[in-house]
């Protein structure tokens, strides 16, 4: 059995007398000095999603924050065939972990405005390079006991939060490990 919560946030609601179950607005829209990071002159605020990634939307990167203070590695597992529903599979990374890749990225790029960014691969020297790919591969292992599972057509407005069964989150992560995504409607199909 497939169980889905909705997570839209109140703002994107059209109901005013609806009730969401988690506000997914980011902390740092919700109030300016939540994840205010004064590193650099040039940042004041992280990217809700700090994309590695990126085929019409992330595909595989980081997530600061589903409506709460964890950040997530995430990856696409399985889409439509417009690529416009997504399955993500979520896992959780300690904040320091993605701080200090933030920080490796800003010594030599600018941080996007927009609520997602796609930084380039390019470093200020050999070490840190290496340190952000160590980051990464880090982060990448914890999909492996994903904290959760996510559909929607990307990880910015509504998502809901997916509880499939034992199988269904087994198989979501096989298909996250694959060399690309796979079919949603097939592993929809076996959590029926």
């Amino acid at each position: 059995m497939l169980i889905i919560k909705d997570l839209t946030p109140m703002h994107a609601m059209h109901d005013p007398d609806a009730h969401a179950i988690k506000d997914l607005t980011p902390m740092h829209m919700r109030d300016p000095d939540a994840h205010a990071m004064h590193m650099t002159p040039m940042h004041t605020a992280a990217p809700k999603v700090l994309a590695l990634s990126y085929y019409d939307g992330a595909t595989e990167g980081f997530l600061d924050g589903m409506g709460d203070d964890q950040v997530y590695f995430f990856k696409v597992a399985a889409w439509n065939t417009d690529q416009d529903r997504r399955l993500y599979v979520l896992g959780q990374v300690a904040r320091a972990i993605y701080l200090e890749l933030l920080v490796i990225l800003m010594k030599s790029q600018r941080v996007s405005a927009s609520s997602t960014w796609a930084p380039t691969w390019v470093f200020a020297n050999p070490e840190m390079e290496a340190r952000a790919n160590e980051i990464v591969e880090i982060s990448k292992r914890s999909i492996i006991s994903p904290a959760c599972l996510a559909l929607g057509a990307d990880l910015i407005d509504a998502i809901k939060v997916v509880c499939p069964t034992p199988n269904a989150v087994a198989s979501a992560i096989a298909l996250a490990g694959g060399s690309g995504p796979g079919n949603l409607a097939d592993w929809l199909a076996q959590c029926a």
